[in-house]
């Protein structure tokens, strides 16, 4: 009796047994399938996820790459419109030295009144003491007005002043005979017999070059009235004068 309620209990038992094993591995299998639709799921997903992801850098480097070459294409042009600003800049400077040159070299010889009050101050130890006389070629406004500048100069000094007039000088050369041609700058001509003269001649011609024109001296025995000087303002000399004349001599002077 002991025997066979054990072995009813067994049989009940391995039946409750085989029925939860069926039962769980039922179990394991559909939450297995749902783990695994889920874990899917979350796999497309991530997927997803990760391809767009993906496709935002490539759209970022794509917008990077792009800004990257339009940078490069500004620097470019920045570049070149430097070149092309710095091309510019140096023709304009190089046209307005050329026009610089071109003035300096057809400019009227004035005094400044600064450079009067010069020449004044050096040959007013002369006042009262000599006269000067100023002649220009007839027709030659420039010279007629540069002239003028020393006169007044001279007439500040308190020196004896003809005003400036003109000289008209007739020439008739022979056939075939060098070509001559006009005397320019200033020539400031006294008397040997009046050292006064020659002494104001001499101060009146290197306060002049001073000033950047050309000037010289020269004794002329022919002089009929020893305590005057003959200022002679000829043609306007070729190249600069004044100002630019000194600008250009410092320039070609070895340091």
């Amino acid at each position: 009796m002991l025997i066979e309620s054990l072995k009813s209990f067994f049989d009940t038992g391995a039946v409750i047994l085989l029925f939860l094993t069926f039962l769980f591995g039922v179990g394991v299998l559909i939450t297995g399938n749902i783990i695994n639709q889920r874990q899917a799921i979350q796999i497309r997903q991530f997927e997803k996820d990760l391809r767009e992801k993906e496709l935002k850098i490539a759209e970022a480097n794509d917008r990077a790459g792009a800004a990257i070459e339009r940078a490069s294409n500004a620097d470019e042009r920045a570049s070149r419109n430097e070149k092309d600003a710095a091309r510019l800049t140096k023709e304009a400077e190089d046209e307005r030295m050329a026009r610089v040159k071109i003035e300096a070299r057809v400019a009227w010889r004035r005094l400044t009144l600064q450079q009067k009050a010069h020449l004044a101050a050096a040959v007013g130890r002369f006042s009262n003491q000599a006269a000067a006389n100023f002649w220009f070629s007839a027709g030659d406004t420039e010279a007629s007005w540069f002239a003028a500048d020393i006169a007044d100069a001279l007439h500040t000094a308190k020196l004896h002043v003809y005003p400036p007039a003109s000289l008209m000088q007739w020439y008739s050369g022979k056939l075939d005979e060098p070509v001559r041609r006009v005397e320019t700058g200033v020539k400031i001509f006294s008397s040997p017999k009046f050292p006064q003269t020659q002494l104001l001649a001499d101060s009146l011609s290197r306060e002049l070059n001073d000033c950047g024109f050309d000037a010289t001296s020269q004794i002329d025995p022919s002089l009929v009235r020893q305590s005057e000087i003959q200022v002679y303002v000829n043609a306007r000399p070729d190249g600069p004068q004044g100002e630019a004349k000194l600008q250009a001599q410092k320039g070609t002077k070895k340091p």
